[in-house]
């Protein structure tokens, strides 16, 4: 299994910070054309956020996915299925974890981060997203935790697409 490292995940950020207009609506384009069916679902995720927050919310995906692309070379594009498989086990978790206790709710979010299988992906989302929050520079009032659940979701889609670790339900 392949984990993205801190330090592609440090050599994304820089990449991404000399990228100019073009070279991010190439990345885009990419995006696009390699996993259609994950920036669809991303899409639809649009309404639900300020547009400064969806922009911030792509910018996070996008670096999620060239740190993957950077990691772990070609990907392979993910089925509807699959998309609908991951995405599905996601909302039942979240449903699950609604009926928690706060303190259940945050051992399970500790255990979650423990048993990553993209662990330094999901440290730095959860740092970036608090020192967003901190930085007054997310619109929604819920905060880090309104784009926290988007994003591990996108992480647990491009890992599917890195490390081919779908179950197909038959």
């Amino acid at each position: 299994m392949k984990v993205v490292s801190q330090r592609t995940i440090q050599q994304t950020l820089a990449s991404m910070d000399k990228m100019g207009e073009k070279q991010v609506e190439a990345l885009i384009k990419s995006f696009v054309d390699e996993q259609p069916i994950v920036m669809g679902l991303l899409m639809s995720q649009q309404d639900d956020y300020s547009d400064a927050d969806f922009d911030n919310l792509i910018d996070l995906t996008l670096i999620l996915f060239l740190s993957f692309k950077k990691e772990c070379g070609k990907m392979r594009q993910l089925s509807m299925e699959e998309v609908e498989s991951i995405h599905e086990r996601h909302l039942d978790n979240l449903e699950r974890m609604e009926e928690l206790s706060d303190a259940d709710l945050e051992a399970e979010t500790y255990a979650a981060m423990d048993n990553s299988k993209q662990p330094f992906l999901l440290s730095f989302v959860t740092e970036e997203l608090i020192s967003m929050e901190e930085a007054g520079a997310l619109d929604d009032e819920d905060g880090a935790a309104a784009f926290f659940t988007v994003i591990q979701l996108m992480i647990e889609l491009f890992d599917a697409a890195a490390n081919g670790s779908f179950l197909r339900i038959v």
